[in-house]
């Protein structure tokens, strides 16, 4: 058994007696994908393999807190159609004297019918207790069965970028792709405050040579871009990323993607504006991959609250399907979702009173999925919307608020419970004749898709456990309904 091997066993053993430890939690989602115990976050390596959807991911096997030093394991699980998952053992442990301080975020390939997963070596340069510095380097792991990899000898096979182009110590997240008959790296990296994302090529994925700058910030888009995600659509490529530090104080966490076009002579990438992948609170770090239906397909991390106190920290967002429409991404829950569907409730042509608060029959729950068109046409309210997870009294609840007079969208959480709270405010930039909410909720997290997939907001809810209620309201004139669609989700 080889220094890998032991610690892979070491973790996996604390992973199997977290979980034999767990103790009920009516907040632990029940049908998104999270790790069986402790900390979770950035989905890693999503690929579509032999068949079968695999979702690594950061994960701590030990506590259910972030990281310290050595802690930082791939997660490892699939599924074959993205809803019902099964936990496969843990796929990377750092156990070399270039990963010993972690295994840090990164993407998969299929190469020759192998599995590379492509992940982020640290070694911290200084001793603990001092403000971190770390040296982050680029690695390969290789497997034949999807569940078993071992790691290259050639590793790191990127040690650091250029001289005077990027820091080593902030140096990571790659992701590998096929263009044009080569294989492609990007690296998120900084060079002081400058946020950017270098570009390598490789004829064999374990030899790569540095080719360019393929973006960086103009100085208002942050010190460090995370998370690097580049794929084509419809004659259009994108590329995803997560920039840090960008400044905006309703969302200092985000995630968002520029469309444009690559040149495939120069590799020049010219794009358009940023736009945000999800308006809400908790979504950051996604990757996407393209699965054998020719789909896009995206997961995000939902970071919980750091001062949350529970046996499990963080889970991944639902399987989202990415779509080009016009000059954006429009953004859709699977199909696959409605295999979770039961028992459905409809009503109809709802007439919402100004100031008369309406529950609806049978349109309640914890686990649900809601599908609300209101008809903005024949509704003269100043705003309206509706309260999920609601009490009996109204002291707990989330409130969702559509206003008509700015066409914006609020989400506020200041009463949904511990841990949270905040507003986000939505801005639509197009007006129409129905407003669409499509939502889904699993006892502590909400999706919200708006207009058939235009925007999202997203966002972890801590209501008391018996919080079931959805509370229609109209301010400032009444409100039309046109339908309300609510299924029980099967946990």
């Amino acid at each position: 058994m080889n220094t890998h091997q032991k610690k892979l066993e070491e973790a996996n053993q604390a992973l199997r007696q977290a979980v034999a430890q767990l103790h009920f939690d009516p907040h632990k989602p029940a049908f998104h994908a999270h790790a069986p115990a402790n900390w979770m976050n950035d989905p890693n390596g999503l690929v579509y393999y032999n068949d079968e959807y695999h979702l690594f991911y950061q994960h701590n096997p030990f506590v259910p807190k972030q990281w310290e030093r050595g802690t930082i394991h791939w997660g490892h699980m699939k599924s074959k159609d993205l809803v019902h998952w099964e936990h496969l053992p843990i796929a990377l442990a750092p156990s070399e004297d270039y990963d010993r301080d972690g295994c840090f975020s990164g993407g998969a390939v299929i190469h020759d019918g192998k599995l590379y997963l492509f992940y982020t070596s640290n070694i911290f340069t200084v001793p603990p207790g001092l403000p971190d510095d770390l040296l982050q380097q680029q690695c390969v792991a290789v497997s034949v069965d999807g569940v078993h990899f071992d790691k290259s000898e050639l590793n790191p096979v990127i040690k650091h970028p250029p001289a005077g182009i990027g820091q080593d110590n902030h140096f990571r997240d790659p992701n590998v792709f096929f263009h044009e008959g080569t294989w492609y790296m990007l690296v998120g990296n900084r060079l002081g405050d400058n946020g950017k994302i270098l570009l390598y090529r490789s004829r064999d994925l374990l030899q790569w040579e540095y080719v360019k700058v393929f973006g960086e910030s103009s100085g208002d888009m942050g010190y460090m871009w995370e998370c690097p995600d580049f794929f084509s659509m419809n004659g259009k490529d994108m590329l995803a990323f997560s920039p840090q530090g960008i400044g905006w104080p309703d969302q200092p966490n985000i995630s968002g993607y520029y469309l444009g076009r690559l040149n495939n002579e120069t590799l020049d990438f010219s794009h358009g504006e940023f736009h945000k992948l999800d308006h809400g609170f908790d979504f950051y770090a996604p990757q996407s991959f393209t699965d054998g239906k020719g789909r896009r397909i995206l997961f995000g991390w939902m970071r919980m609250p750091r001062n949350a106190d529970k046996q499990w920290a963080g889970s991944m967002t639902l399987p989202r399907e990415l779509r080009v429409t016009g000059d954006r991404l429009t953004i859709h829950p699977v199909e696959e979702l409605t295999l979770l569907r039961q028992q459905q409730a409809t009503v109809s042509d709802v007439r919402l009173r100004q100031d008369v608060k309406t529950t609806l029959p049978s349109i309640k729950g914890i686990c649900i999925e809601l599908l609300c068109k209101f008809d903005l046409t024949n509704t003269d309210a100043a705003e309206f919307g509706l309260e999920i997870r609601s009490s009996l009294n109204g002291d707990q609840k989330t409130v969702i608020t559509y206003s008509k007079e700015h066409n914006t969208i609020t989400l506020d959480r200041n009463q949904s419970g511990d841990y949270v709270s905040g507003t986000r405010v939505l801005e639509m930039q197009r007006l129409s004749d129905e407003l669409e909410l499509h939502i889904f909720l699993d006892t502590s997290m909400m999706e919200m898709f708006i207009n058939k997939g235009e925007y999202v907001m997203s966002g972890w809810l801590f209501p008391d456990p018996g919080n079931e209620n959805i509370v229609f309201f109209s301010h400032g004139g009444n409100t039309t309904v046109k339908s309300v669609d609510c299924w029980g989700l099967k946990l």
